[in-house]
């Protein structure tokens, strides 16, 4: 016979030793690129680097990697301090040109 496979036993584990399971959430946000201001500005932009050959147009980019960061759903205890999420972070910042020659 074919074993059945429920959540029973890790529901009844998590209640018996008052395991929670948290979301943890980011504090940033998204860009509106989609703003009309923004729209004119990258217009403007592709305008100016029209005159240059594209292996000449460069786009570079800055970003961080939390390298300490944990996972965003945590299970802890009720008595267990959750504390804040780690911000040690290594920046990069990426680099390439138009045509993808040089990265």
């Amino acid at each position: 016979p074919e074993p059945k496979w429920s959540n029973g036993w890790l529901t009844n584990f998590k209640n018996r030793f008052y395991i929670k399971e948290y979301v943890c959430y980011s504090e940033g946000g998204m860009a509106d690129i989609d703003s009309p201001e923004n729209i004119k500005q990258m217009q403007e932009n592709r305008d100016l680097a029209a005159i240059y050959p594209p292996e000449n147009i460069l786009n570079m980019d800055k970003t961080g990697l939390f390298w300490k960061l944990l996972l965003n759903r945590i299970l802890v205890t009720e008595a267990s301090n959750r504390g804040r999420k780690s911000k040690d972070r290594i920046t990069l910042t990426l680099t390439v040109n138009t045509t993808g020659t040089n990265k």
